[in-house]
């Protein structure tokens, strides 16, 4: 028999792999496509130890069911948890919980997050970055959302990928850091 497979953003009950109780609650960060999905997921750890900067789960955060202790994620700290050994559903989070959450988690895994925007000048695409880029030292993925948002920008929206070298090199320029 085939386990339920726990939807992203989804906070279960499953072993305290942590500390000295029986169960704890996490919140699954997995997609539908790691491998072994059909199997186990990444869950962050939740918590009733407030930090500052763990993030608060606020009964708003949920958009079904709920905790019934004043809770907190830490994004720090992953799991990987077998669907068979979690014990019950406490909730959903709200989407934008739980990309908050994710991004947080990526931070700590070293994932550099930065706002780009583009906008047309004239026959050219520029692009906006709210940093400087970082110098790197070694290729890195960057993932975006593009989307159109009028006739003279794009903003995030849809999923996409671009592979780059040891730096940053665009058929493009780098204008003005947006705010």
């Amino acid at each position: 028999m085939t386990e339920p497979q726990y939807a992203r953003g989804t906070v279960v009950k499953g072993p305290d792999l942590l500390g000295p109780h029986e169960y704890r609650p996490y919140v699954c960060l997995s997609t539908d496509t790691p491998p072994y999905r059909d199997e186990e997921a990444v869950y962050a750890v939740v918590t009733t130890t407030r930090r500052s900067v763990a993030i608060l789960l606020a009964d708003t955060d949920f958009t079904n069911g709920g905790l019934p202790r004043e809770s907190y994620v830490n994004p720090w700290v992953l799991v990987t948890i077998k669907h068979a050994d979690i014990h019950e559903i406490e909730g959903q989070l709200a989407t934008d919980t739980v990309e908050q959450i994710a991004r947080e988690a990526a931070t700590h895994l070293g994932v550099v997050f930065a706002r780009i925007a583009l906008a047309a000048v004239g026959d050219d695409v520029a692009i906006a970055v709210a940093k400087s880029p970082p110098r790197l030292a070694a290729p890195v993925l960057v993932q975006f959302e593009l989307g159109l948002t009028g006739s003279e920008g794009f903003e995030f929206g849809r999923p996409g990928r671009l592979s780059f070298p040891s730096r940053f090199e665009f058929p493009c320029q780098f204008v003005t850091p947006v705010s």
